[in-house]
């Protein structure tokens, strides 16, 4: 039996700031679940490590699992991951914040729909517009329709289906999410070993969320709830165009 409800990982580069907020937001708006936080912090030089190592929530459990190198976001997610201990595991990305008790409702929505192995919910840009979060199930095609900013348009999007998704106002099946929010089960974990490490950064959301497919398990975007992203907050100035490049790569190869 789980020990918590949820298990909420994250994982924090330089960002103590943002990691404070999303914090705090969690233990303002989490009322109706069990819960724990895991943050994993990739050798933050910010200070991030002694002002978040003692953080404490009243009621949960808070632990912090420290890298000496910044090991990338599917590695460091995989860490925390392995030790938690929740029915659910939410991975939140350190620049986001809850307005609103998501998290509660993301494990309603996922106790009633038993066929869902992972979830997410509306994303917010901070100006509370509609951010797209995750997209069709991708194809060679459907990355050159993205590519060629084909599917801008709105009646062909209906007819090829988008590699991003901004339709979420209902609740529905798609190929892939973000993975600034993903809800899953543990059972998802046990037979679908998390992020391929091979991934430093973007990129490793698509690839899980295939994998989760092709596990038997089906992937959902509901608008039951929404969660603040701020976008690229998370992300270091560091991550240069050609490694993303280079990323990108290793996914194309797996289409």
């Amino acid at each position: 039996m789980a020990a918590f409800d949820v298990s909420i990982v994250i994982v924090s580069y330089n960002t103590e700031e943002l990691l404070r907020k999303c914090l705090d937001s969690i233990m303002r708006f989490t009322k109706g679940v069990s819960y724990e936080v895991i943050v994993v912090d990739n050798a933050s030089t910010d200070g991030s490590v002694g002002a978040i190592s003692n953080f404490q929530i009243p009621n949960s459990k808070f632990q912090m699992i420290t890298n000496n190198k910044n090991l990338g976001f599917g590695r460091a997610n995989n860490q925390g991951m392995k030790v938690a201990k929740g029915g659910y595991i939410a991975l939140l990305n350190s620049d986001t914040e809850l307005f609103e008790d998501s998290l509660s409702k993301m494990v309603s929505f996922m106790d009633s729909h038993t066929d869902v192995g992972m979830a997410t919910c509306r994303l917010l840009n901070k100006d509370r517009s509609i951010q797209a979060n995750g997209g069709c199930k991708p194809t060679l095609f459907r990355l050159f329709v993205w590519a060629a900013f084909i599917d801008d348009v709105g009646f062909l999007r209906s007819i090829l289906g988008s590699y991003h998704n901004q339709a979420v106002n209902r609740e529905h099946e798609q190929g892939w999410v973000s993975g600034a929010f993903m809800m899953l089960r543990r059972e998802v974990l046990e037979k679908v070993t998390g992020f391929d490490e091979n991934f430093f950064m973007y990129g490793e959301d698509v690839e899980f969320c295939l994998r989760v497919n092709k596990g038997g398990w089906k992937i959902f975007c509901t608008p039951i709830t929404s969660i603040v992203h701020l976008g690229s907050g998370s992300s270091s100035g560091d991550i240069v165009q050609g490694r993303c490049f280079r990323e990108r790569k290793k996914y194309f190869g797996r289409v």
